[in-house]
């Protein structure tokens, strides 16, 4: 079986994740504020988000995968 998620796109997808990286970062007090302000301020933010990729349901294996 297997689910299909509704298109979202990918300039989205990188922005959630770029702020989710820098927030633990912050977190973790591994960066500070004015580093975050800077990347943030940056044109081409580093991070880019793969949405073709295809898992099943169930598949624990895959899901790693993708994760990494």
């Amino acid at each position: 079986m297997s689910r299909v998620l509704p298109p979202v796109p990918a300039k989205l997808l990188e922005q959630r994740l770029r702020r989710a990286v820098l927030e633990m970062l912050l977190a973790d007090e591994a960066i500070d504020e004015d580093l975050v302000a800077k990347l943030l301020s940056w044109q081409h933010s580093g991070f880019s988000v793969e949405s073709q990729v295809r898992i099943e349901t169930g598949d624990a294996q895959g899901g790693q995968q993708l994760a990494r």
